[in-house]
């Protein structure tokens, strides 16, 4: 792969969710370059609870698409559903279930306040995530003394990730404290520059990594393109503006 010789927006997500921004960031103009950073690998819960539940708790778009590849949807009708972030919600919609309860920012730390508002200790729990855990929503419902089962119908593994020479960088773009971690400990040169993140788990993470420059995006696409496109511009310099 030939490296950027123009300063390059790093997109560290799955090709298929980069795909967007990249094409968007192209479109103005901006180099981008993908290390895809994390592996989404479907996975059946060894067991699955026969009861339904009064509430399902989404975290992310993976956990409804490996619910419904599990073809496990059916078991939310009639409980309450809450999402994290609009674009799970999103997800959600697209296969008929409408979420009650939305967090935005979309953070797991957010959603829990919201539901320990709308039920009580006594509701039955599920929720519906990967195998690793960010955010603090299993422990703040935990601590409101819920009693929570984890249904897990998706591990986020690592991709093969290349070792490049440095090449110049106008931003990078993580979206998970697992995704900087791969990032940086193949490619740790990439710390010294400007990070974009979409919540602040993730930001906290990448802090304890040792970047210094970290900015908190939000969940909308149009502002992601905007962010990104402002700090191109910025590192490229004024004969790019």
């Amino acid at each position: 792969m030939d490296l950027p010789t123009r300063p390059a927006v790093v997109l560290t997500r799955e090709t298929e969710d980069n795909e967007p921004l990249a094409l968007a960031l192209k479109k103005r103009g901006a180099s981008v370059m993908e290390i895809p950073c994390i592996k989404t690998a479907y996975v059946t819960p060894e067991c699955v609870p026969k009861r339904n539940f009064d509430v399902f708790v989404f975290s992310s778009r993976r956990a409804v698409r490996g619910m419904k590849q599990a073809r496990l949807l059916h078991m939310i009708k009639d409980s309450m559903v809450a999402a994290v972030g609009k674009a799970t919600a999103d997800e959600l919609a697209a296969h008929g279930i409408r979420a009650d309860i939305v967090a935005q920012p979309p953070e797991g730390s957010v959603l829990a306040p919201m539901i320990i508002d709308q039920t009580d200790p006594e509701a039955s729990v599920a929720v519906v995530r990967g195998n690793m855990r960010a955010g603090g929503l299993d422990s703040i419902l935990l601590e409101a003394k819920y009693k929570i089962v984890p249904l897990i119908f998706y591990e986020n593994i690592a991709p093969v990730i290349a070792e490049y020479g440095e090449f110049p960088v106008a931003a990078v773009f993580v979206a998970s404290p697992s995704a900087a971690r791969r990032l940086y400990r193949h490619n740790g040169w990439m710390i010294k520059h400007p990070v974009f993140v979409i919540g602040s788990t993730t930001k906290e993470a990448v802090e304890k990594l040792g970047v210094e420059s970290v900015t908190v995006m939000g969940a909308g696409f149009d502002s992601w393109v905007e962010l990104l496109y402002d700090a191109y511009v910025h590192a490229s310099g004024p004969e790019e503006s």
